[in-house]
């Protein structure tokens, strides 16, 4: 929107229109506009509700594979006996051991090269 105005305003200096006229009415029917489009969105979206949208597959057709990844990993990590030390790390603590397998060293801060474990410039 604001680049619509911008270009309004650009068009109203060129013709030698008052800007502070101008800037009152856009003033003016943005305190309008804004509310009333918002009232009717709010309005049509709770009246029709999401069964009218033409795309159901939000609640028809969830998403599997983020389940399947959790669940082989709780699968992996039991089988391993890994699965209660995996629950007690803490936030700080999974993101350390994440950086140290992406190849960032978490204590100097620099990425480890992925030959001959030599640092990367």
């Amino acid at each position: 929107m604001a680049p619509l105005l911008q270009n309004g305003l650009a068009v109203c200096r060129s013709q030698n229109v008052p800007l502070g006229r101008v800037c009152r009415w856009i003033g003016l029917l943005l305190l309008i506009a804004l509310p009333a489009g918002l009232a009717v969105v709010l309005f049509t979206n709770y009246s029709t509700g999401i069964v009218s949208q033409p795309d159901t597959w939000a609640y028809t057709d969830p998403p599997q594979d983020p389940f399947r990844a959790t669940i082989e990993s709780i699968q992996k990590l039991s089988l391993d006996g890994q699965l209660a030390s995996s629950n007690a790390l803490c936030t700080a603590q999974r993101a350390w051991l994440t950086a140290g397998r992406l190849g960032f060293e978490p204590r100097t801060g620099r990425a480890r090269s992925r030959c001959h474990g030599k640092h990367a410039p």
